[in-house]
């Protein structure tokens, strides 16, 4: 085999078809690229094989412009050698175009072939995996589709406990009423003893001053009362601003749920629909499946008739070829072949009863999953019988409700009988009274209303204990038929192997038996002249395998019948699995309108209870506020007397202060003239030491910038740091160009060897071709041997190279190391030395410092000298000294504004600053 690949390699039309590949490889090549990007790829390839270089050289190298000087003759020698090479390539070409013409048809033949025969290939197997993508998805979706429903059926527990809960409250609301009606006993009862307490009033009213004493402290308390009940007013209002914002945010939010629910259906809708159409286009499927079957059919037996035609032909061109021996031989060869097909058959048997046991089993388990259907169906009527017992129970519960709530309606009556009675009472406690029987009308709606609620309540629990029994009905149904499809799906996938397997082996058999039938011809053709002797056994031995593989047909065909039968049985299933997961969504759906209704009741029934106990505690209130209006009645007349009496006095008060205030006023004005006058003479003053301050400050700061430009400590660290980096960066570029060189050297070397090489091999293939008689194996080992030892060389020089790379590359690390040394200690000294300038500063700034406090204390010993002479002049009068200390104060924070503002803006004079503002 090796001696023959060599042939082929060096036959003058392979080496030519090698050639013109690589003539339109470099063509194509040069037609993209110029020929400067193609020394650029050259340099980076030689980059990327130098793996243990310098990451900063490589980088450099790779960035080298292949237009430089550096490397023209790098381009000359390779721009030589491709035109040399170019040229012998033409001329080969022109030798080869008529043979490649003509083996070229061919191969677009035989290719266009292929090419059809793979398109129909990947077509089917595109469709293939689609459809096994599309069953993968939908199963994900019908198992997400059963955790949303266990959920559910969770949350449904949940609400069915909150219930229960509700029912437990309802009964102690009840004992609550029953409280109530004692309450209002005990109202009656404080009605009586208000009468008493109203009789007592009136006897104390004429009682005398020292009584007058204690009722305006009972006024005091009164007035507090009132600011607490204000308070509470004010603090209802913001209680109700707050629940109206939460009932806006909670109509926003049901906004919102409603379009996500809208969305969720909108898109389970569009899911839906796609589900159909994925089973219309499987139905299409098999519909093509099994046109295609039919036309497989008419294909393989008109191959058939043409491999008969053929046998035929190859009988008659066939002659006497090969002996009795032979016969013998081919006969105990086919008798081992039919008994290795009586296995076959009775393995095949043995699993068809296999496959009938299972179907036997499952139609068992079948049966069994009906009765246990059926055994739900009683207990869910058990249950049902349960539920309306309980709600019998609830109905009698609700009567004995309403007879209790006529009681007590019967009481209130009477009540307000005994109320009307006592008609002595002022209009005050009239109007009361009609509060209160406004009161308790609402009070009678709003237990109305409760008992409406219970009933609703009674009919929603109806309601979702009836949804309940049907979602577990069409959840068992579900799971059987899960059950049912998984089943199948495995019996379809185990069906479609063993088809699979069949058809293989029948391929197989089919074979041999044409090379049997082959061998069978000839014989018959050689004895054709004898009688049946030597024909009997073989024949009966073909008749029977004919047979065989006849029925072998037959079952095939009526297994893909049945495989057939099962995909549209599956198709129909998915459709009825469709249908009720539509039934289960619109069940569960219901199933939450109920539950939100419920939560409306419930919170409807907990504010109205609320709203009753608040109106219980206001119709208290009242009572209370009705004894405190007596009281204030009384009061109030002697309090306008006595206010008449001090407002007569306050007046004759007001006229005597009000004309000492305008003797007052007048001398203030003489007064405020004098300070004006005082203050205006301050002012100058005070611009003109303004003016002397910034003369100063400007001198400061020419004398600051000529001793930081005189002063040549200042930028030498800076100075030293460039220079250093500049002899870096020039022993850098000193290297680089010795590795530039290397480099160019050694590709100038890769391409002479490469030419070398070239030759060499045309050498070879010249000789061999002159020999005619190729290379021989020996010539090829010795030529491997040859080149590995020279591709051994070349390693050893390479990692010699490496090494020397490697010393290089540590000594500049060391060296690199040291240079950080030294710039680390240079660093440290330029911080000191920037330490030392800070302290100098410091010391300059207290030095200017104490200087300021000296001129200021000068300043004020001469204004204390100036006022022991009697020279000295106020720059404001008393009066205006608060005033004058604001205007300085607001101009002192103006400037220390606008400094910060400047350190914002400028922050390398931040410290500047920071000096001056803490001056200031």
């Amino acid at each position: 085999m090796m001696l023959h690949f060599f042939f082929i390699i060096s036959s003058p039309f392979f080496q030519a078809n090698l050639y013109i590949l690589f003539y339109s490889f470099v063509c194509l090549f040069f037609s993209l690229h110029p020929f400067s990007s193609f020394i650029s790829f050259c340099l980076y390839t030689m980059s990327q094989n130098d793996e243990d270089v310098d990451f900063d050289s490589a980088s450099d190298i790779s960035e080298m412009d292949p237009e430089s000087d550096i490397l023209a003759p790098v381009q000359r020698r390779i721009e030589d050698q491709l035109r040399r090479h170019l040229q012998e390539i033409t001329q080969q070409l022109h030798e080869t175009n008529n043979e490649f013409t003509a083996v070229q048809k061919e191969r677009e033949d035989c290719g266009v072939q292929l090419y059809n025969a793979q398109q129909q290939l990947a077509k089917l197997q595109e469709t293939l995996e689609k459809e096994h993508e599309k069953h993968n998805d939908i199963q994900q979706d019908h198992e997400d589709k059963l955790k949303l429903r266990d959920d559910l059926s969770g949350v449904n527990e949940v609400n069915t406990k909150r219930i229960q809960e509700m029912q437990a409250q309802l009964k102690k609301h009840q004992d609550e009423l029953t409280k109530l009606t004692e309450t209002y006993q005990k109202v009656e009862n404080f009605n009586e003893e208000l009468k008493n307490q109203v009789a007592l009033e009136k006897n104390a009213a004429h009682k005398t001053e020292s009584d007058i004493t204690q009722l305006e402290r009972d006024k005091m308390r009164q007035d507090a009362l009132v600011v607490s009940l204000q308070t509470q007013i004010h603090n209802l209002e913001n209680q109700s601003a707050s629940i109206q914002e939460q009932i806006q945010t909670q109509k926003t939010e049901t906004k919102l749920a409603r379009d996500t629910l809208a969305e969720a259906v909108s898109e389970m809708e569009a899911i839906n629909m796609e589900k159909k159409q994925l089973v219309q286009q499987w139905r299409s499927s098999l519909i093509g499946m099994q046109r295609r079957l039919d036309a497989l059919k008419k294909t393989e037996e008109a191959l058939q008739q043409q491999k008969e035609d053929l046998q035929v032909l190859e009988n008659e061109i066939g002659g006497y070829r090969r002996d009795i021996r032979a016969m013998q031989v081919e006969n105990s060869k086919l008798t081992e072949f039919l008994g290795r097909v009586d296995n076959d058959v009775l393995v095949l048997e043995k699993q068809l009863d296999v496959l009938l046991d299972r179907r036997d089993k499952n139609a068992q388990v079948f049966t069994a999953l009906k009765n246990s259907a059926d055994k739900t169906d009683e207990e869910n009527k058990v249950v049902e019988g349960d539920i309306k017992i309980k709600t019998l129970e609830v109905g009698e519960v609700e009567k004995d409700i309403a007879k209790h709530a006529k009681v007590i309606t019967d009481m209130e009556a009477k009540v307000l009988d005994y109320l009307s009675t006592q008609t002595t009472l002022k209009q005050e406690s009239q109007g009361a009274l009609h509060d209160i029987e406004k009161i308790k009308a609402g009070i009678r709606a709003k237990e109305l209303q409760v008992t409406q609620m219970e009933n609703e309540l009674a009919r929603i629990r109806v309601d979702t204990l009836q949804a309940r029994a049907y979602n577990e009905t069409l959840e068992t149904t579900l799971a059987d038929l899960e059950k049912e499809l998984q089943a199948r799906g495995t019996m379809v996938d185990k069906m479609q192997q063993d088809i699979r397997r069949r058809n293989d082996d029948i391929d197989r058999k089919q074979k041999q038996l044409d090379q049997l039938n082959h061998q069978y011809e000839d014989i018959i053709s050689q004895h054709s002249g004898e009688q049946g002797e030597h024909v009997g056994p073989l024949e009966a031995t073909i008749n029977g395998l004919s047979r065989a593989i006849a029925a072998k047909s037959a079952e095939n065909e009526a297994l893909q019948q049945e495989w057939i039968k099962l995909q549209t049985e599956l198709v129909d299933c998915k459709n009825a699995m469709n249908d009720i997961n539509e039934v289960i969504l619109d069940s569960q759906s219901k199933g939450t309108i109920l539950e939100q209704k419920k939560d409306r009741l419930l919170a409807t029934i907990s504010q109205e209870k609320q709203e009753i106990a608040g109106l219980q505690k206001q119709a208290e209130a009242m009572h209370l506020e009705m004894k405190r209006v007596n009281t204030l009645l009384n009061q109030n007349a002697n309090h306008t007397e006595s206010a008449a009496n001090d407002a007569f006095l306050l007046e004759n008060d007001l006229v005597r202060r009000l004309e000492e205030r305008k003797r007052e006023a007048i001398q203030l004005e003489r007064k405020v003239d004098e300070v004006r006058s005082a203050k205006r003479d301050l002012i100058e003053d005070m611009m003109g030491c303004e003016r002397d301050i910034m003369f100063w400050e400007r001198k400061l700061q020419i004398a600051r910038e000529t001793e930081m430009a005189l002063d040549p400590t200042i930028g030498r660290a800076e100075i030293e740091k460039m220079k250093k980096e500049i002899t870096y960066m020039e022993q850098r570029m000193a290297q680089l160009q010795r590795e530039q060189k290397f480099l160019i050297e050694e590709m100038q070397k890769l391409i002479d060897h490469r030419d070398i090489i070239r030759t060499k091999g045309q050498a070879v293939q010249q000789s061999s071709h002159n020999n005619k008689s190729g290379a021989t194996r020996l010539h090829v080992e010795k030529e491997n041997a040859r080149l590995f030892k020279e591709l051994s060389n070349k390693r050893q020089e390479a990692q010699a190279k490496e090494r020397s790379v490697k010393e290089v590359l540590a000594d500049v690390e060391k060296t690199a190391s040291e240079v950080d040394k030294v710039q680390h200690e240079i660093e440290g000294l330029d911080e000191t030395i920037e330490n030392l300038q800070q302290q100098l500063e410091a010391a300059r700034r207290a030095r200017d410092h104490t200087e300021d406090e000296k001129q200021l204390r000068q300043a004020s010993l001469q204004r204390l000298r100036e006022a022991e002479k009697g020279t000295y002049k106020l720059t404001c009068y008393p009066e205006e000294a608060e005033t004058e200390q604001a205007r300085l104060e607001e101009g002192r924070r103006t400037v220390v504004n606008v400094m910060e503002e400047l350190a914002q803006q400028f922050p390398e004079l931040d410290s500047e600053l920071q000096e001056l503002m803490t001056m200031v």
